[in-house]
């Protein structure tokens, strides 16, 4: 499960710090925005149907590399969908909703990943519980990550709530107090 988290976390980590960079480069050129919205819901399958050719030189970095990469690359237009989206927002809380929205996408891609080339993590333990038949041992993980998904998403939700709530932002039936 650690194995899974820590997959999980660094490539939502890393590609929201490339969403945000390309987030920033689609406010201040007019040109760049042109050219890159109408590709950027590409990026969404074009990586993990390159990401079998890239294999070779990302798993010989390690594994945990591969498996990062997977994360990073299903989850980067969810982060950038939602940043873009929330670019008014204040930046805690567009960061905190835009990894909720990628943290489903980093939990496929994970397990995607581990059931393709692991020796460990959550997708490892799926697939040696199914194809030894220990059909309640594959279901108590199933509910484990499922509890995982839930917990951090429910977390960084809470964490959104008080970002956005302790912001000094006017509420929508307040009345300013200076002009």
């Amino acid at each position: 499960m650690r194995i899974s988290l820590l997959e999980i976390l660094t490539g939502v980590i890393f590609s929201g710090v490339v969403a945000f960079f390309v987030s920033a480069t689609l406010l201040t050129n007019s040109m760049m925005r042109k050219w890159t919205l109408s590709i950027l819901s590409l990026t969404f399958a074009i990586p993990m149907v390159m990401l079998p050719a890239w294999h070779e030189s990302l798993f010989s970095h390690g594994e945990f590399t591969w498996h990062t990469a997977s994360v990073a690359c299903l989850s980067f237009f969810p982060l950038l969908h939602t940043v873009w989206i929330l670019r008014e927002e204040p930046l805690l809380c567009k960061t905190f909703l835009a990894a909720d929205h990628a943290l489903p996408y980093g939990f496929a891609a994970t397990l995607y990943g581990q059931m393709m080339t692991a020796t460990g993590g959550l997708g490892f333990a799926t697939i040696v519980a199914s194809a030894t038949v220990q059909t309640e041992k594959a279901f108590a993980i199933f509910l484990l990550t499922l509890a995982l998904l839930f917990g951090l998403s429910s977390t960084l939700r809470l964490l959104a709530r008080w970002s956005y709530s302790s912001s000094n932002r006017p509420k929508e039936n307040q009345i300013p107090t200076q002009l």
